[in-house]
């Protein structure tokens, strides 16, 4: 079972289709990138972003997926001229994509850096003089051995060796292998993880966080040499992105919470919290206006029916059915209006700002 592989599908899709359709309501309206698109300490850090969330399906130069292409100064160009727009879509995701957001389980800081990466990978090589095209490199002739334990876990970093010998059987170092994965999610084929050199063993090493589990077979290929290695991947112990849903609503003061502790977060694997009593906007939050109408009409029941009850009790009633009926309504509104309570206790209104 692919698990958050969704999480995948990255930061955004069609520049153009984003820039030209698409306005990013506030507060993302008009933001700008606070590192510079050249920061080389930003890119850096978002490189390390990306590839634990974008990398298994955009792949290592971003340019896996067509209809998401990083790779291309076009899309450069877009994210630069509107870095508002692909913020807001890191941040809030787009589900009809099969992406959600990571404002729940990035930093906005980690979010313009994620960006600022990825920005790099679309960015123009500088003009320079031009220089005869190199010899391609030397067919590698040999073997290939990729070597790794047949049980992981998703979320947990494993280690990829590939092992190089020439024909002789003396290891080879200074080549680059390159790792790929077998996926099989909304497209079938293999996708680009990493790259590492051979060293004076032979053995290039990757090491790579998964992010699906069951069975996944890992290739590792240099030139016409490759070599392949199943892995049986568990489930992860932890969601890989924060869910984060609901109503973002004005708040007219600090929150006031009545309840254990347990009801202020997530459970395991993302479990709906405990219940308890939180109001988001304080004790003079607008939603109290809807709560004191539900209880205004209820009020206004339960006199009707209390008065009903009332004049059969003291009028003295000649018989014990003209004084059960009004004895039922009023256990009813009674029991409506416990139900009511009930509610809101438990019910989502005391959610709308459960911090993920």
């Amino acid at each position: 079972m692919v698990l958050g592989f969704g999480a995948l599908l990255g930061a955004m899709m069609v520049p153009g289709v984003i820039a030209a359709q698409q306005t990013p309501p506030p507060p993302y309206t008009g933001l700008k990138n606070p590192f510079s698109w050249t920061d080389a300490a930003a890119q850096a850090a978002g490189k390390k972003v990306y590839s634990q969330y974008c990398q298994g399906c955009h792949g290592v130069k971003g340019d896996s997926l067509p209809q998401a292409n990083f790779s291309t100064p076009t899309f450069g160009d877009s994210l630069e001229a509107r870095p508002d727009t692909y913020f807001w879509i890191v941040s809030e995701g787009q589900l009809s994509q099969g992406m959600p957001g990571f404002k729940g389980s990035l930093t906005e800081e980690q979010r313009w850096q994620m960006l600022t990466y990825v920005r790099s990978l679309g960015a123009a090589a500088p003009p320079g003089p031009t220089s005869p095209t190199p010899p391609g490199p030397s067919p590698v002739h040999g073997t290939l051995a990729l070597a790794a334990s047949p049980v992981g876990k998703a979320g947990e970093t494993m280690k990829l060796e590939a092992t190089l010998k020439d024909d002789s059987g003396k290891p080879l170092s200074g080549e680059t292998v390159d790792f790929f994965m077998n996926v099989d999610f909304f497209s079938a084929g293999q996708f680009e993880i990493g790259s590492a050199d051979t060293g004076g063993d032979g053995v290039a090493t990757l090491e790579y966080v998964p992010r699906v589990s069951g069975q996944t077979t890992f290739v590792a290929r240099l030139a016409t040499l490759e070599s392949s290695a199943t892995v049986d991947l568990g489930e992860a112990d932890a969601p890989f992105y924060a869910p984060s849903a609901g109503i973002k609503l004005p708040s007219a003061g600090p929150r006031v919470f009545f309840g254990p502790e347990s009801s202020q977060d997530t459970g395991a694997m993302g479990a709906a919290p405990t219940s308890a009593l939180r109001l988001p906007g304080g004790l003079v939050s607008w939603l109290l206006l809807p709560v004191a109408a539900v209880l205004l009409v209820w009020r206004s029941y339960f006199r009707a029916v209390y008065q009903v009850w009332r004049i059969s009790e003291t009028a003295g009633a000649p018989n014990n059915e003209a004084r059960l009926l009004p004895r039922i309504g009023l256990a009813i509104v009674i029991l409506l209006g416990l139900f009511l309570a009930l509610k809101l206790v438990i019910g989502p209104y005391t959610h709308f700002h459960l911090p993920v």
